[in-house]
């Protein structure tokens, strides 16, 4: 049987090895920022491609302090360079949608099948 552990070090792995397709997709999913990334780097200093692979990484490791600390600090200079509410909702729904593409992506090539229960368990609905 499979650890846990085991799982998410094989998807980071994945994940750093199809990096430059998954930056692809990331920037394709967010239209507005991509043609903002550079302005964004150059003027704020904030890598958004590097950061969203740090992000990608905290939650595949399910590490949650770190994530919430990051989000933080980044929180702090994307308030201070006046990045738009909206820029910055389509950029984490773009990360969050590369990542369900990517997780699916392995899943397949490792020809695991997720139980339906499980996986629509994972996030509870409102009562």
């Amino acid at each position: 049987m499979r650890s846990i552990v085991n799982e998410q070090e094989e998807i980071i792995t994945y994940l750093k090895k199809n990096r430059n397709s998954f930056e692809q997709k990331l920037l394709n999913e967010a239209v507005n920022v991509k043609n903002k990334i550079d302005e964004i780097l150059r003027i704020g200093n904030i890598d958004l491609l590097n950061n969203a692979f740090k992000i990608v990484t905290y939650v595949v490791e399910q590490q949650d302090e770190e994530l919430v600390t990051f989000a933080r600090q980044e929180g702090i200079a994307w308030a201070t360079h006046s990045l738009t509410l909206g820029l910055k909702l389509e950029w984490v729904q773009a990360i969050r949608r590369t990542l369900w593409v990517f997780l699916r992506k392995y899943g397949e090539e490792k020809g695991i099948k997720v139980d339906q229960d499980y996986f629509f368990n994972m996030e509870p609905l409102p009562k």
